[in-house]
This record gives C-alpha cells, structure tokens and sequence, in this order.
C-alpha cells in the first residue's frame, strides 16, 4: 500500500465510522504523525507571465 494514501478527512470518517464517537482535526494528525502515514503535501503551481 502507498504511504501516502490517505488524507486526514479519510481517516476521521474511517475513525468516527469505526468508533461512533467525534474526533477532531488536531487530533487526526497527531495520530497520523505518531504512526508515519501523514500525507505529502502538494506545492503550490505559480504561473509566471513573461512580457516581450
């Protein structure tokens, strides 16, 4: 399995699906960086417009 799979809105439905009870963002990531499968973040594309 990918490493990088799952995001945190995955694994709180998963979490609150499997567990019945709310969890919070903060909490999620906590989680997710104790057990290594943070999800890689995407950087930003910047459009650069050249003028001749």
């Amino acid at each position: 399995m990918h490493e990088y799979l799952f995001g945190h809105r995955k694994i709180t439905h998963l979490y609150q699906k499997i567990f019945n009870e709310p969890i919070t963002k903060k909490k999620v990531y906590f989680i997710m960086k104790e057990k290594g499968i943070c999800c890689r973040l995407r950087s930003k594309k910047i459009n650069i417009i050249i003028n001749n």
